[in-house]
């Protein structure tokens, strides 16, 4: 019996180590789970700090504008080949400008100064500019020089036409002294004006008279600056009286009124200089303004537009000015002081 035994030992254990085997390799079918969720699955987002590149990539095209470079921004650097050695810019446009000038101190008393202007302007297509003008000085003694100036201005566009003469006369006046009563600082401007205007079938035609006088009207201590002003329909004036204040404390003020006979306005004069340093100062300055346009004014700046029919009196009660001045080169005149300044102004009744 145990001998038997023996003999079927080896048998049994190679049966058992097949067997597993034999298990292991069956496959079996199972039945199709199918799992469905009413949530849409979502993946987690982890936040940190991402890493950013701050250099610029290359481009083909080199910058034209300057950056700023600080750490973060570096200079793009730009291979020599995207650089060629030669290159030709070629443009066009349709404007086309010629201008004369010339100017002549004559050995003559009468007339020692001529002066002769004329510009040509094509501003591109269906407009044409063409000024002409003639400025002298004459000379008759005792009396002081007087300012001629001629005008002559062209203009024309699809369906514009525009033509202006002018003749501007600046006289200024000796001073007049009658006991403690004196004028002085005479000065005149008399402008005689013509306009011919065609704007498709409208067609007008202006003659235009202004007339503008400045003086200092003083009387003992007492000092009135005046201004009038007459442009054909419109009038206007400015009075400031002087006061007499120190110099050293107060700024120079000058305060009083001006009108259009339409509208009353405030109208004060103030300059004041602080010295900062050796060759520095600061300037502060209010000039109130009343001021006429004549036709030449109007032309001037609008040569294709129509000029008003009603004639304004503008008025400017702000008109500050500071400016802040450093010696520069004392020994030449022409650079002797630099600076900067602003000017904050405010007109009232100005043509539009």
């Amino acid at each position: 019996m145990k001998k038997s035994l023996f003999l079927l030992l080896p048998c049994l254990i190679l049966l058992i180590g097949i067997i597993p085997q034999v298990l292991v390799a069956q496959t079996q079918k199972l039945p199709p789970v199918e799992i469905s969720s009413e949530v849409a699955p979502k993946a987690p987002l982890i936040k940190k700090p991402l890493n950013f590149n701050f250099e610029i990539p290359q481009d083909s095209i080199p910058p034209y504008l300057p950056r700023v470079y600080t750490a973060k921004y570096m200079i793009p650097e730009i291979a020599d080949k995207e650089l060629q050695p030669l290159s030709l810019n070629l443009g066009m446009k349709n404007d086309f400008s010629a201008y004369f000038y010339a100017s002549l101190f004559t050995h003559n008393s009468l007339i020692p100064y001529l002066d002769f202007n004329s510009n040509f302007y094509i501003p591109g297509t269906n407009r044409l500019l063409k000024t002409l003008q003639l400025s002298t000085l004459l000379d008759i003694h005792p009396f002081p020089e007087l300012v001629h100036n001629l005008f002559y201005q062209d203009t024309s566009s699809d369906s514009f036409s525009s033509s202006l003469i002018s003749y501007n006369l600046f006289a200024p006046a000796n001073d007049i002294v009658y006991g403690k009563i004196s004028l002085h600082q005479l000065q005149t401007w008399i402008n005689v004006e013509n306009i011919n205007q065609k704007d498709n079938q409208d067609n007008l035609d202006d003659f235009s008279l202004g007339i503008r006088h400045s003086n200092d009207f003083s009387y003992k201590n007492n000092t009135f600056s005046n201004s009038f002003l007459f442009q054909d329909s419109a009038l206007g004036i400015k009075v400031q009286y002087h006061l007499n204040l120190i110099p050293e404390k107060f700024p120079d003020i000058e305060a009083g009124l001006m009108t259009d006979f339409i509208h009353l306005l405030p109208s004060v004069n103030l300059h004041k200089r602080w010295i900062l340093g050796p060759g520095k100062q600061l300037e502060l300055a209010n000039n109130a303004e009343i001021t006429s346009f004549s036709l030449k004014n109007l032309k001037s700046n609008s040569p294709w537009t129509l000029v008003p029919e009603k004639d304004y009196i503008a008025m400017s009660p702000l008109n500050l000015y500071n400016f802040y001045w450093i010696k520069f080169k004392p020994e030449n005149r022409l650079w002797n002081k630099i600076g900067f300044g602003q000017n904050i102004k405010f007109s009232y009744n100005v043509p539009s």
